[in-house]
C-alpha cells in the first residue's frame, strides 16, 4: 500500500499550474491567481475553465468530512470556473501582454446537505508557489460576441450593455468589462452585484477606481444579510424603474444587451414547451425584462439577454 506522501506525489505528477497568490476577501472568499505552465492562451472574455485538485491534498479547517478510499485519493476533483480579470493595473486598463495568469472569483463551501464539498476546502488550503492543475481548455458561449453582431448602434454613445450578478457571478463580468473598455466602447456599461454582505463585495474599491476613470461605467452594488441596510435583490431594482432611468436606451432592447450570471433564483430561465414560456417563481429577472420587450431565447435571432448559471 502505498503511503500519504506517495499518493500525493502521484497525483501532483498530474498538475500543470502554479498558484502565484491567493488573497482573501473574506474567510470564506478569495481571489485567485493561477500560472498555467504553458501560459495562458487565447479566449473570450466571459468564457471558463477548470480547476482541480487531488483529494488526498489537504483540506482547510472546519469544513465537511469528506472520507475516501485510496484508490479515490489519487483522483484530481475538477470544477469549472469563469475566468475573471484584474481589470485596472494601477490606474490603466491591463494590458493583454502583461497577464500570465488567470484570475478566479472563488467562494468557500464549507458543507452541503447532498455530499461533502470537494474542491474549495482544498483551494483554500492552498498557498502561493503551490501546484495544482488548471484545464487547458477554454470554452462557453457566454461573450460579448451577440452583443458586437447583433446590437444597433453598438458603436455609439446610446448603446448600452449591463450586467446583473450575485456574488462570484461578478467574475465573467468584471472581464467582459476590461475587453469592453479596452476595446474603447463608448456606450453605457452599468455592472450590478447583489451580495449578502459589504464584505462579499470583493472587486468594489477596483469598480470604484472604474467609475472614476470611466464616465460611461456605472456599479451598483446591494446587499440582502448586512444589518441596518435595506434588503434588496436586483429584481427589485429593475422592476421598480430604477435601472431604466440610468440610461434613456435602456428600454429600447435594440441597442441593450443584458448578461446574467449567478443564482438560479435570479436569473429565472423559464421553461418552454409547445412555445409556451412558463417562468420560475419567485419571479427572476428573465421575465421582468421580457416584459419590457427583451428576449432570452437562446435560438431566437434577436436574444439580447444572455445568462450562465453558477449552480
Amino acid at each position: 500500500m502505498k503511503s500519504a506522501e506517495e499518493i500525493l506525489a502521484l497525483a501532483r505528477k498530474r498538475y500543470n499550474a502554479t498558484l502565484l497568490s491567493f488573497d482573501y476577501v473574506n474567510d470564506e472568499l478569495a481571489v485567485m491567481r493561477v500560472q498555467p505552465d504553458g501560459g495562458v492562451p487565447r479566449y473570450k472574455a466571459g468564457q471558463y475553465t477548470t480547476l482541480g485538485l487531488a483529494r488526498a491534498e489537504a483540506r482547510v479547517e472546519g469544513t465537511q468530512e469528506d472520507t475516501y478510499d485510496s484508490d479515490e485519493a489519487v483522483k484530481i476533483v475538477k470544477r469549472a470556473y469563469s475566468i475573471a480579470h484584474p481589470v485596472l493595473n494601477g490606474s490603466e486598463l491591463y494590458r493583454v501582454e502583461e497577464q500570465n495568469f488567470h484570475e478566479f472569483y472563488i467562494v468557500l463551501i464549507r458543507e452541503d446537505e447532498n455530499s461533502p464539498p470537494l474542491l474549495t476546502p482544498r483551494l483554500f488550503a492552498l498557498k502561493p508557489g503551490d501546484r495544482l492543475f488548471c484545464g487547458d481548455k477554454i470554452v462557453g458561449n457566454y461573450t460579448l460576441d451577440r452583443f458586437y453582431k447583433t446590437a444597433k448602434h453598438v458603436g455609439e454613445e446610446n448603446a448600452c450593455v449591463v450586467f446583473l450578478a450575485t456574488g462570484t457571478g461578478e467574475a465573467p463580468h468584471n472581464n467582459m468589462t476590461w475587453r469592453l473598455l479596452t476595446d474603447g466602447f463608448k456606450g453605457r456599461i452599468v455592472s450590478i452585484v447583489c451580495a449578502r454582505y459589504q464584505r462579499d463585495l470583493g472587486y468594489i474599491e477596483t469598480q470604484n477606481r472604474l467609475m472614476e476613470k470611466y464616465p460611461n461605467y456605472k456599479y451598483i452594488s446591494f446587499t440582502t444579510r448586512e444589518p441596518g441596510q435595506r434588503k434588496r435583490y436586483i429584481q427589485d431594482f429593475i422592476e421598480e424603474g430604477e435601472l431604466a432611468a440610468l440610461h434613456d436606451g435602456f428600454v429600447d432592447p435594440e441597442r441593450t444587451h443584458v448578461y446574467l450570471c449567478g443564482n438560479p433564483a435570479m436569473i429565472g430561465i423559464p421553461k418552454v414547451a409547445d412555445d409556451q414560456k412558463t417562468y420560475p417563481e419567485p419571479k427572476g429577472c428573465v421575465e421582468i425584462l421580457e416584459k419590457l420587450g427583451f428576449e432570452s431565447g437562446r435560438k431566437h435571432p434577436h436574444r439580447n439577454i444572455h445568462y450562465e448559471e453558477y449552480w
